[in-house]
């Protein structure tokens, strides 16, 4: 303790002190900041794919009911590609586990949502966010959690949560 007092009241050793303690802030700072912005490209890549795989599944045309003049999305064609291209592009297994490499490491499956809003029940109000739903469309919510990285040390929640609503309608283009 003696000797610690010294370099305090010592100039240079004052001078010392202060840059260790300013140097470890600012570690830390950088530490927070690349973790939130590993998160935030993480969660940029994890809507992106929701985003393409509720486009895909909104694109399955049921044919029968098209041939009758109403468009429609056939729900359970849709339902098929949604899974598919979601287990694809998230690196998930038949289950919605996450396989190795995969950028999520839990996929919340009791809030999954998934369905089909045709015409037999339009207008109808998303479940999600109460927005008007006014044309076929395929609505996905889903919860996944990612790793954390060095904000761990000072939060000790070792995951970030992502909340993905998304929800894509069918349109023919002139």
């Amino acid at each position: 303790m003696k000797k610690l007092y010294k370099i305090i009241k010592d100039d240079r050793g004052s001078t010392l002190i202060e840059l260790l303690i300013f140097l470890g802030i600012f570690l830390a700072l950088i530490g927070w900041a690349t973790d939130y912005y590993h998160a935030i490209n993480i969660k940029r890549g994890i809507t992106d794919s929701i985003k393409f795989a509720a486009l895909a599944a909104s694109q399955q045309t049921d044919q029968a009911r098209l041939n009758q003049g109403i468009l429609a999305i056939d729900s359970t064609q849709a339902d098929v590609v949604f899974l598919e291209m979601l287990k694809k592009n998230l690196s998930l297994d038949n289950n919605l586990n996450p396989l190795p490499g995969s950028p999520v490491i839990y996929v919340n499956k009791a809030t999954l949502y998934y369905q089909t809003y045709n015409s037999d029940v339009l207008p109808a109000v998303s479940p999600i966010d109460s927005h008007a739903i006014t044309e076929p469309s395929y609505v996905v919510y889903i919860e996944v959690r990612v790793s954390r990285g060095l904000t761990q040390i000072v939060n000790s929640t070792p995951y970030w949560t992502i909340k993905v609503a998304k929800d894509a309608a069918l349109k023919i283009s002139p």
